[in-house]
């Protein structure tokens, strides 16, 4: 499940409940991608959140990472990385 920017958070979070999804891809551009990020992680933490942004910034990626997402992609998109993180994070993978 991919959230747009500038999304409203209990918009999104009411999304991610509704969805149940087993991967979420967050946009952190404007920041408050972070915050959306904390508040999935809390409300529920087996949804794992993938922080988006075009930046390539140390600061933008340690502040996603320590938000609690579980990885940081940016565009153009490595679908490599994409189905490993799919993979990875995959509740009914087995074995």
């Amino acid at each position: 499940m991919y959230i747009p920017p500038l999304f409203p958070i209990p918009r999104s979070l009411a999304l991610i409940r509704e969805a149940a999804p087993d991967l979420v891809f967050v946009w952190t551009g404007e920041n408050p991608g972070t915050s959306l990020i904390q508040v999935v992680r809390r409300a529920e933490p087996q949804v794992p959140a993938v922080a988006v942004n075009s930046y390539v910034k140390n600061r933008e990626i340690l502040d996603a990472l320590d938000s609690g997402a579980v990885d940081y992609c940016t565009p153009p998109f490595d679908f490599t990385h994409i189905q490993r993180l799919l993979q990875t994070n995959d509740k009914t993978a087995c074995c």
